[in-house]
């Protein structure tokens, strides 16, 4: 039988390092013996992400970067949602950082619009993370995790660590009375907590039942 990952090897399709270096992270977390290498090793340009919601974009960067590479690929979409924004920025939240400039302008646009909702409570600035991965092997169905971390935006920007909306997303976390960001935690405990950790250990389960 060959093997479930054609050369053992599985390309991640981002060119965001952050995210790249998270995900390379959870491998190495759950000890994969896989060789991660990313499509910017590749000629490589993101198709449009014109899906309905985060599984439909996951699944079309995913198929696209396998077709390219000829490996199995996993893509990740994911955003923030925010319900008093009506779900906003969503599967807009990279489009967000990029027409406003960078991601620090985006997050002061997100307190500029609670604001001006007057939502100024944690119950009033609910939000969560999702992270929708897709598995895409050349002849093979494609397949979709997706995993939730639920929280509120804090009323500032905190912390250096993580990337993107991290700065201003609070987990609900038995151990985070200090209401600490994303970006306030050291990279172990956000792991635990994160939308893409619970995604992963999805995905990580389904390779671990195909015997990678």
């Amino acid at each position: 039988m060959p093997p479930f990952l054609p050369e053992n090897t599985l390309c991640i399709a981002t060119s965001n390092k952050g995210k790249l270096r998270e995900i390379k992270n959870l491998f190495a977390y759950y000890s994969f013996n896989i060789h991660i290498i990313s499509t910017d090793e590749f000629d490589y340009v993101a198709p449009e992400e014109n899906g309905r919601d985060f599984a439909e974009n996951s699944c079309i960067k995913a198929r696209y970067a396998s077709q390219l590479t000829q490996l199995a690929c996993v893509a990740d979409d994911s955003g923030l949602c925010i319900d008093a924004l009506d779900g906003q920025p969503g599967i807009h939240s990279a489009r967000w950082a990029l027409n406003e400039g960078n991601f620090d302008n985006a997050m002061k646009k997100i307190f500029r619009l609670l604001e001006e909702k007057n939502a100024l409570t944690q119950a009033q600035r609910k939000a969560f993370f999702v992270c929708n991965l897709a598995l895409a092997i050349p002849n093979q169905d494609i397949e979709n995790f997706e995993g939730l971390c639920e929280g509120y935006i804090s009323s500032k920007m905190s912390g250096d660590n993580g990337f993107g909306y991290d700065p201003i997303f609070v987990p609900h976390s038995y151990n985070n009375n200090n209401q600490r960001s994303f970006a306030d935690m050291q990279n172990a405990e956000k792991r635990v907590l994160s939308h893409r950790h619970k995604a992963f250990e999805k995905l990580c389960q389904f390779l671990r039942h195909h015997n990678v």
